[in-house]
């Protein structure tokens, strides 16, 4: 007897079975039928997804050599009315743009060989390049003005250029600075000194003082520090003393040392001992913090340069100790502990992180831990996190941020308070605080 033949009703049954649950299409290795089983009713497994209504698989084709690609890519020229793209084979075919490059080494040789092609009509990349730059040209003719980058995208598109973050990764410039090289202008630059001027102007009566150059920027409605930097040919705090204004803030880059020590001096002496960075960065007649830092190394070189008595300062201020006695490395640290202490909420302070984290092997430590309402939560003060280009700022950004990336992995970071000196300017403990309820908790020191 022989065997009993395979219908085609199970085989589609058995597919569609397969999409159902898995919300994909199978593969034919997935499917309890045979490859034979399976060629008995179609020709390729894509015409049996299709014939199931499902979603084909485009590296399923039936290319096997170099003939069925050229005829392929004929066929698909003469559907298109014109010279494919090796995108096209992805957008109109089962076959993959992988596998011309694989059996060809490139698209250009595959419509080559397709008789589609003349090698002498493939360029080098010099040749895109340069071609890409006379397009440019060009395109600032047609519309009398510097193109925008979408104005050139569509137009490098239309004329078969190079696109323009390609143009900016070959010439390893910006596209404004592309502008400026090959046409004399770029849409940066296009505003007079007249206008910046007014603009500037404009910000400075609403401010009622000097804009800092961090203010400069649309939202302020002026254009970006560097148009004023390109089109004066100064550094702006050298534009804003050409115009008589006077200097405000922290921009300070112009003062020479002796200048900054003095600062400092007064400072001290205004506040009848050393500052804190929070005392530097808030008081608009000295320089910031930052500047100290990148001129002098650090708050000790100042002070001994000034022949002052150094207090070891840490990140974010003085070491001192809570209402408990506790060492706290900064004064908003100090603060933030005496809150939980006014507030009889029950916590620990300097937790390590290994009774947290399953595999911590460092000796890192989680500033405060809280218990609410039988719920536990972590919180760090991040008060070196700052604008700052140092090195001591930027190693201690990483270090936080590891924090945070290891709490998220662990599943905690809706359990998390990160606090950074921002959040101590623009809201009180209680806003940061406010998830807090005090129902009877008993302190735990």
């Amino acid at each position: 007897m022989g065997r009993k033949r395979i219908l085609k009703e199970d085989i589609i049954k058995e597919v569609s079975n397969f999409y159902e649950l898995h919300k994909r299409s199978p593969y034919l290795k997935e499917i309890k039928y045979s490859q034979t089983a399976v060629k008995y009713y179609w020709n390729t497994w894509n015409d049996l997804l299709l014939e199931c209504n499902l979603p084909i698989y485009k590296n399923n084709h039936n290319l096997k050599n170099k003939n069925d690609g050229i005829n392929l890519i004929l066929k698909l020229y003469k559907q298109l009315n014109k010279i494919p793209n090796a995108l096209d084979i992805d957008r109109y075919t089962n076959a993959n743009r992988n596998w011309f490059l694989n059996k060809f080494g490139s698209w250009d040789n595959a419509l080559i060989e397709a008789g589609l092609l003349d090698k002498k009509d493939i360029l080098t990349k010099q040749e895109w390049l340069n071609n890409s730059i006379c397009g440019l040209i060009k395109l600032s003719k047609i519309l009398n003005k510097c193109p925008t980058t979408i104005e050139y995208d569509k137009y490098a598109r239309e004329s078969k250029l190079l696109n323009r973050k390609a143009l900016e990764s070959n010439l390893k410039l910006k596209y404004n600075d592309i502008c400026m090289k090959y046409l004399k202008e770029a849409n940066l630059y296009q505003k007079t000194k007249e206008q910046l001027l007014f603009e500037l102007e404009q910000l400075k009566n609403k401010l009622g003082r000097t804009p800092l150059s961090i203010e400069l920027k649309s939202d302020n409605g002026v254009s970006c520090l560097e148009q004023y930097m390109n089109t004066f040919n100064m550094t702006y705090n050298q534009l804003v003393k050409s115009l008589g204004w006077q200097l405000s803030g922290h921009e300070f880059s112009l003062k020479n040392d002796i200048e900054l020590l003095n600062d400092f001096y007064f400072l001290y002496l205004k506040l009848g001992r050393l500052p804190y960075v929070r005392d530097i960065d808030n008081d608009k007649s000295i320089a910031s913090y930052n500047c100290y830092i990148d001129r002098f190394g650090s708050i000790e070189k100042v002070c001994n340069r000034l022949n002052l008595k150094y207090n070891k300062i840490t990140y974010a201020g003085k070491i001192c100790y809570d209402k408990l006695g506790r060492k706290c490395k900064s004064i908003p640290e100090k603060d933030i502990s005496n809150y939980f202490i006014d507030n009889i909420i029950k916590h620990h302070k300097e937790y390590y992180y290994a009774d947290i984290l399953n595999n911590e092997k460092d000796n890192r430590r989680c500033d405060w831990i809280l218990f609410i309402d039988n719920r536990i939560f972590y919180v760090e003060y991040f008060g070196f996190w700052r604008n700052s280009k140092s090195n001591i700022v930027n190693n201690y950004k990483k270090k936080a941020k590891k924090k945070i990336k290891d709490l998220y992995k662990a599943g905690l970071i809706e359990q998390c308070v990160f606090i950074f000196p921002k959040d101590l300017k623009n809201k009180s403990m209680n806003d940061i605080f406010s998830f807090v309820k005090n129902n009877n908790i008993k302190l735990v020191i």
